[in-house]
């Protein structure tokens, strides 16, 4: 059972499974025993419900997970290089507001709002984006900023940092946790 239940459907299906292999295993072994296949059945059903609670723990840590992106994050780097932001620009933001499932923030010259397409444990995906259309003296950080961000399909998440990856794996953009 070392497949990773991706929702509490897949848990309950894997959990009913097991149980079923184990007490079609020991009642195979003692056909006839009446008093057997019923210590059997209460055993299906223990193991039955250590699994389902299992899962249940798993999807109450990746709710977990969810909840902690809610927060005000500013970028620390982008494609694992520091970033260098001169005097003109103002430092790049990013607010998440998971229960709406929006984005606001900016990108270092221009105000960007916006919905998230899709969220799980480890999935981020933006949906449309949009920002105001100023112009700054250093575009370089708000046009790069604004060709990644579509680009984000997955997250880690760890105390203090929120890294975000594209789709092969690469890490696009961190960002650091904002004491409030």
């Amino acid at each position: 059972m070392a497949k990773k239940a991706q929702s509490l459907k897949d848990c309950a299906f894997l959990a009913i499974k097991a149980a079923l292999q184990y007490t079609k295993h020991n009642t195979a072994l003692t056909k006839g025993r009446h008093q057997f296949r019923t210590f059997a059945i209460s055993r299906m059903k223990y193991i039955l419900l250590l699994l389902l609670s299992a899962c249940n723990m798993q999807k109450e840590a990746d709710s977990n997970n969810i909840q902690s992106l809610q927060n005000l994050w500013t970028l620390s780097s982008m494609a694992d290089k520091d970033l260098d932001i001169n005097g003109s620009n103002k430092l790049p933001t990013l607010k998440i507001d998971v229960a709406d499932m929006r984005v606001s923030g900016n990108d270092g010259c221009n105000n960007i709002m916006g919905s998230i397409e899709a969220l799980t444990a480890s999935e981020f995906k933006f949906g449309m984006l949009a920002g105001t259309k100023m112009m700054c003296q250093d575009m370089e950080v708000p046009r790069k900023l604004g060709q990644q961000l579509p680009e984000v399909r997955t997250y880690k998440l760890t105390a203090l940092k929120l890294y975000f990856y594209d789709a092969d794996g690469n890490e696009l953009l961190t960002y650091k946790k904002v004491d409030q």
